[in-house]
């Protein structure tokens, strides 16, 4: 303890100091005085309070990323290394700089004691192949090694700065119109070039690329030896952006989240100290996560809440659709955590434990639809006489196969017992492949089932539309209208036979546009049984067995053979048994039959 100025102290921290004087009754005292005004606002006192405490825990609190705690500095990378045992974080820095040092990211001008600054630089704190045009220069820290100390200037595009980015873009855009590619208008991410007969394609994630080409290295040739680019982990795609992908036994393309499913159980022993319980469902069937009032989590644990759901959601960005319906319930508590949500994610977390074989093939050929009663309606005489589908006019050129889309549309009503609104559960495939997937809670209160399926159909036209659309600017054929399937009669007849009449004014709007969509033949809407409904999965919580049939051949086709893969989806854990016989007390609902032959 040492005495010191209370000037020099209010200087730096006058909100200390002001709460420390009005603790103290020495407000009136002098020297203490000058506080008066900040202390005598309580509201605003209050508030300043709160946005320095705010300000210093938010520097010093641990940071998390995908459940991983990571440096802001690093001092703080050396102190994490050691407590984990490894240099993981050094050796990734050393790497990262090497690179920055391969790029000639820096030009030194010796050490700051004695190195003169450029006019109009500006220094800054503390990855690219592009030259930045801003004048900012840096101090090298301990990591630099014998460059400590040293005043380097930045002349390639360093990652964090503001035109970074831009002016990589800008450059690789340079790069690829030489080589004859142009961007899509769906998609200003991905390149297409000609080839004749088909097109070739590189998809742009920052500075990741993913060729689909008949001769990929021609292409990548053309990257490394004209234009001096320096890549990585080229050859036949096997991991991208998290995802896995491989070929089965018949050679068949498929992807899946697996090595990320290790990550993020590994980081569930590391937080939790051992792995989850394995589960055979997301969610415990009929569910309600609204109504837990556990005990609110602490500060920490909050951060991890958030962390785990983050890692999550990007499971499902790669593949992992079954979890969809459970974790956008659960992100929905992101602000406010308990206990209750905690141990569900926990739970999530068992569920891709158990059942993380799930895979998605890319099945590249048409689904069979001859079975189907086509049924052909006039709508000359109605307010669709008019309705047809918009192709852009400025579209490539359509080459190679022609593709088949299909979508399955439902709703769950009263998903939330304290809002009452439902959930829209979508799946989009093209031929027979899932390409895409939606699971969100509707924006209005519906009072009948009929209201919030079609709403969920009118989503779903809408997405169906966006689709096509984006078909087109690949230059992709599509074979005649999207074939469009949901599970409630009453939607599909009433959308689909032309005289048919509106008696639910509220939903209006979704009625029109999915009528005026089957009215200009974008898609065709047809029936199909609620236990055979893939969207069923992605609008409700559900145990495994109720939806095996439906999951199978999308997930789990790969996994042993049907006889034994349904004996052993019918085994549940005894854990999970006493778990669903406790949750589901006095709130099942009977699967009733939905037409006489059933009954």
């Amino acid at each position: 303890t040492t005495s010191e100025l209370l000037s020099i102290i209010a200087k730096d921290d006058p909100v200390s100091c002001a709460i420390y004087a009005k603790e103290k009754g020495l407000l009136d005292l002098p020297g203490w005085k000058k506080f008066k005004v900040i202390a005598r606002r309580q509201k605003k006192f209050i508030q300043t309070v709160n946005q320095a405490n705010l300000k210093s825990s938010a520097y010093s609190a641990p940071k998390f990323n995908n459940g991983y705690e990571i440096p802001r500095t690093y001092e703080q990378a050396v102190r994490l290394d050691a407590r984990n045992g490894n240099t993981k974080f050094q050796d990734s820095t050393a790497l990262e700089l090497q690179q920055l040092k391969d790029y000639d990211t820096f030009v030194d001008i010796g050490h700051h004691t004695k190195a003169k600054i450029p006019d109009g630089y500006k220094k800054i704190r503390v990855h690219l192949e592009a030259y930045t045009s801003e004048k900012v220069y840096i101090i090298a820290g301990p990591e630099f090694g014998d460059r400590e100390g040293h005043t380097l200037i930045i002349s390639k595009a360093l990652y964090g700065l503001h035109s970074s980015g831009l002016r990589w873009s800008e450059r690789l855009a340079d790069v690829l119109r030489s080589m004859g590619f142009f961007p899509s208008k769906a998609e200003r991410d991905i390149w297409m070039r000609d080839k004749g007969d088909h097109y070739e394609y590189i998809a742009v994630y920052v500075d990741d690329l993913l060729i689909a080409s008949r001769s990929p290295e021609a292409i990548i040739d053309s990257l490394t030896k004209e234009h001096k680019f320096k890549l990585k982990g080229t050859g036949p795609i096997s991991f991208h952006l998290g995802c896995d992908f491989g070929r089965d036994e018949d050679g068949t393309l498929y992807y899946a989240p697996k090595k990320y499913i290790e990550k993020i159980l590994d980081n569930y022993r590391r937080l939790f100290g051992s792995y989850p319980k394995p589960y055979q469902s997301p969610l415990v069937s009929n569910d309600h996560p609204e109504l837990d009032t556990s005990e609110l989590l602490n500060e920490d644990d909050q951060k991890i809440y958030q962390s785990l759901i983050g890692a999550l959601q990007w499971v499902i960005q790669i593949g992992r659709f079954d979890i969809t319906t459970a974790v956008m319930t659960l992100s929905r508590f992101r602000a406010m955590p308990r206990q209750g949500h905690l141990d569900r994610v926990k739970r999530i977390h068992g569920y891709l434990s158990k059942m993380r074989h799930g895979i998605i093939k890319v099945r590249t050929a048409a689904p069979d639809y001859s079975s189907i009663l086509v049924k052909m309606y006039d709508w000359e005489y109605t307010c669709y006489r008019d309705a047809h589908e918009e192709i852009p006019f400025d579209a490539p050129e359509p080459k190679g196969n022609s593709v088949t889309t299909t979508s399955f549309f439902d709703a769950n009503l009263y998903h939330d017992l304290i809002s009452g609104k439902a959930v829209s559960g979508i799946l989009h495939m093209f031929n027979q492949t899932p390409i895409d997937w939606y699971s969100k809670l509707q924006t209005t209160a519906e009072s009948a089932t009929f209201g919030s399926e079609y709403i969920s159909g009118r989503t779903c036209v809408e997405q169906i539309i966006d689709l096509r659309l984006t078909l087109r600017y690949l230059g992709v054929p599509i074979n005649g209208p999207s074939m469009m399937f949901g599970d409630n009669e009453s939607v599909i007849n009433s959308a689909a036979i032309p005289h048919s009449k509106m008696h639910k004014r509220h939903v209006a709007l979704s009625y029109h546009r999915v009528r005026w969509a089957i009215a200009a033949s974008i898609v065709k809407i047809y029936f199909i049984a609620g236990k055979k409904n893939p969207a069923d999965i992605l609008s409700k919580h559900w145990d495994f067995p109720s939806v095996y049939n439906t999951i199978k051949p999308l997930l789990f086709s790969n996994v042993k053979s049907d006889a034994a893969s349904q004996e052993e989806s019918s085994k549940v854990d005894e854990a999970e048994t006493i778990d669903e016989s406790v949750s589901n007390e006095d709130t099942d609902t009977p699967v009733l039959p939905t037409n006489r032959k059933e009954w």
